[in-house]
């Protein structure tokens, strides 16, 4: 095995790697178990900081796209569109859940204000009446979260 196929080996064992794990990210999102990805949030620093190393002493080496086997070029290629497309499908999730959880807390900040600033009333005389601090602390505040994301 020349020094380039050995790179070239290093490189595919990491993006798979990372695109395996960027996979089992993905389907904790789709389970809705979005916490879950803490856990696996040093690991994948790791391997994108060795994927970026591994690629970039690949680039170094002058003519090492030709000097690789077909297979192998062949296999590097599956193995970048396997990562790219789990990175786009994650981002896609991410950005979802994203949005949801941003509309919820937007429902409820939305509910919390009506319950503060109250429809304004008249008193007996015709004049805007003021409601009372015991009465706006007296009305309670309907909102209910489920944490779904």
């Amino acid at each position: 095995m020349s020094p380039t196929d050995a790179n070239f080996t290093r490189v595919l064992a990491v993006t798979n790697e990372l695109a395996a794990l960027i996979e089992a990210e993905n389907t904790l999102l789709i389970e809705r178990r979005a916490r879950e990805l803490a856990s696996t949030e040093h690991q994948k620093a790791e391997l994108s900081r060795t994927y970026q190393e591994e690629l970039i002493a690949l680039r170094r080496i002058p003519g090492a796209a030709q000097s690789a086997s077909p297979e192998m070029r062949q296999e590097l290629r599956k193995a970048g569109t396997r990562l790219n497309r789990a990175l786009d499908e994650q981002r896609r999730r991410v950005l979802a859940a994203r949005t949801v959880s941003e509309r919820v807390l937007r429902a409820i900040m939305d509910e919390v204000a009506k319950v503060r600033s109250p429809v304004q009333a008249y008193n007996r005389t015709a004049a805007p009446a003021t409601p009372s601090r015991r009465r706006m602390a007296a009305t309670p505040t309907a909102v209910a979260f489920h944490q779904v994301v």
